[in-house]
Formats: C-alpha cells, structure tokens, sequence
C-alpha cells in the first residue's frame, strides 16, 4: 500500500433487493480481513461475480469492512496513570458495526441479524468482538477462520508490547537499530542505486521526524507528532519495522479487552461461533520466512533448526507460560518428525518449502 491514512473507515455493502417487497431485510456478514493487522483492505479479492453468486443471489448482504493497521490501528499508549490504550483498529470495526445497527435497514440489511466473519488476523478480532463485553447486541453471531483471541499472536501476554509508542519513536530517532541482517533482506530486492540511498537515515526512513527531537515529549504531544508528522506510508520503513517488531497486537485494555488467553473467552462467550482452519495456511510465505536465503540444497541439520525457530515464533508465543530448552528442543524435535520427515526428501529448498507449505503445520499450530 503506497498510502496509508487514519481516515480508513469505510465499508462496501453488497445487498439484495426484492422489489416485489421493497422491505424486505436479509441476515447481514460482516467480512473482516487478515493480514498480521499489518495490511490487506476490505478492498482486496473483492470479485463481483463470486460476491453475487455466494452472497446476493443467495439472499445475504455482504459488508467488507476497513479499519487501521499497524503503528495507526495497533500502536498501545501507555498514560502516566498507568492505563494502556489500544486496539484502535478494533475500535473502528466497533464503530462500523454501530453503524451498521443504525442503517442497515436503508440497504435491506437486518440489524437484528448480523454475522462477523475473519480470517487469520481478521479472524482473531472476530473473537475479541464476539466475547467483548462492549459488544454486546452489536453481533449474533461469529465465524472465524485460521485465527482466535487465544492464539499468542494477537494478544499481547508477556512484557511490554513491541509495538507500544515509546518503543516506537526510539526507532524513529534512532536510539534503537533494525539489524544489519533484516535491513540487507530488504533492500535485496531493490535497485543498487536504492540501497545506497535509503541507508543516508537510519532504519530506512525517509527523514526523522522533527516533533520527536524538540524538546521533552509528553504522550499528548508524542500521539499529535505522530498523527501529524512521522510518515508510517514508506513502504520500506514500513517492512523493517515489522520485520524487527513482528505481528502488530492486540493488548488488554480492561475495556474491550479484559484478559488474555482461554480466560478472556471462558467468561464473556455468549454467542454462537463456527471455527475452523485453512487447509495450506501462510502458504504465501516466502523462502526467506522459513530461513532460506539461497536457492540451494540444505542438510538435515539446517531444516530442523527452521523448523525450531518456527516453533520459536509461532508456537511458543502462544502458550501462558514459558518453557525450557529441553522442552522447546523436544517440541521442535516431534515437529520435524511428524511434518518433514520423509525418506524420499531430497533437502532441495523448494520441496522443503513446499512441504511445510502443504502440510498442516502452521494450521495446527493455530
């Protein structure tokens, strides 16, 4: 996405329309869409023939929905009280499905019948939202797809969140360095004439913001420099900030959200959920994802210590407690056995990504 702004809010309504009863209203899916709440839109796959056929036709209205992403949607702030704020980007889908009960009723919508639906990142605010309880009478009921509030990838649980504004801003004014490694990754894949210069300010930015460096910074004043000045739409920064920081999050905010974990939906759940998992999940994933920087052979060895970072980053974030060595190298160990040991494997990069992409392994990890 070339551009990115906070005034986002916009929704696509599909609708039937009887005109032999021009009142009649029909159940309502909200679609909300994934994307590690870093991108994607309520624009993208948009395909008219198959939202006709699968949605119209059949009597159901279709609302695709924007919201903010990233440091805009899900940048936490912690006040000087200690209150956190966040979740932004969770509010706006709050908002539009306000919108919704309020006129929905002009588009043949039925308020009284309306269905969240996600995938992945998409997914896991389905489940925040279907157990808030600031939504209630908002939505009846929830699919999600590849994703929960349960998942150590969309609630933050341990520490300080990566993506908290005062971490932010010392990336901004380089105190804080994206590493060598993750910057050369990027700028690999741009012209030589790019590289060079994208490396005249620090963590690939275009400029450093001036309202960061005058003077001592209230949270007021760092949120309005932020909303005013710091340029979050370079598509360059943009990545190596989420490649040092990893998947934007959601955080307790005892509003919205009130725990983390099983807990939060063991006690506000109240309306029916259908949930499942996609067949080939993060099956985009590029090489590189998975440590493989050179088409090339690898050894035995080599996978299985892609397969333990793997387990690292996407497993083990998850779990309510942490765990030892010895017992991430047992998970990491049974994880390879079960999904990449075979004896026809030939250790060739592609039919090593093309295992781990057409097994269930990130769908059982989610």
């Amino acid at each position: 996405m070339q551009f990115e702004s906070e005034n986002c809010l916009f929704l696509n309504i599909f609708s039937p329309y009887n005109s032999e009863d021009e009142s009649q209203l029909h159940p309502i899916i909200v679609w909300i869409h994934g994307g590690s709440f870093l991108a994607g839109s309520a624009d993208t796959g948009i395909d008219m023939e198959v939202v006709a056929r699968n949605f119209v036709f059949k009597g159901v209205t279709l609302i695709t929905v924007n919201y903010r992403l990233g440091p805009l949607g899900f940048m936490p702030i912690k006040n000087s009280d200690g209150t956190v704020e966040g979740n932004f980007g969770i509010y706006d889908i709050k908002l539009a499905l306000e919108w919704i009960q309020r006129n929905i009723k002009q588009f043949n919508g039925d308020p009284a019948k309306v269905t969240i639906m996600g995938e992945s990142a998409g997914a896991a605010a389905v489940s925040v939202l279907a157990a808030s309880p600031i939504m209630k009478g908002l939505i009846h009921q929830a699919i999600a797809m590849s994703g929960s509030s349960t998942a150590g990838w969309a609630i933050n649980r341990h520490g300080q969140p990566h993506w908290e504004i005062s971490n932010i801003v010392q990336y901004l004014t380089c105190e804080k360095y994206i590493s060598e490694e993750d910057i050369a990754q990027i700028l690999n894949r741009e012209p030589l004439s790019e590289r060079t210069k994208k490396r005249e300010v620090c963590n690939l930015q275009d400029s450093i913001p001036e309202c960061l460096t005058n003077g001592e910074l209230t949270i007021e004043k760092t949120v309005e420099c932020f909303r005013k000045e710091v340029n979050f739409s370079s598509p360059l920064f943009r990545r190596a900030l989420a490649v040092e920081l990893g998947v934007s999050k959601m955080v307790v905010d005892n509003e919205l959200i009130t725990d983390s974990g099983p807990a939060f939906v063991q006690n506000n759940a109240r309306i029916p959920l259908f949930t499942g998992v996609a067949r080939r999940e993060w099956a985009h994933k590029k090489p590189e994802f998975y440590q493989f920087i050179r088409f090339e052979n690898f050894t035995r060895s080599q996978c299985e210590e892609s397969v333990r970072k793997i387990i690292e980053n996407a497993f083990l974030a998850r779990l309510p407690y942490k765990v030892g060595n010895a017992t991430i190298e047992l998970i990491s160990n049974a994880t390879f056995l079960r999904y990449l040991e075979d004896i026809h494997i030939n250790y060739e990069m592609p039919e090593v990504v093309k295992k781990l992409q057409n097994v269930n392994f990130f769908s059982d990890i989610i």
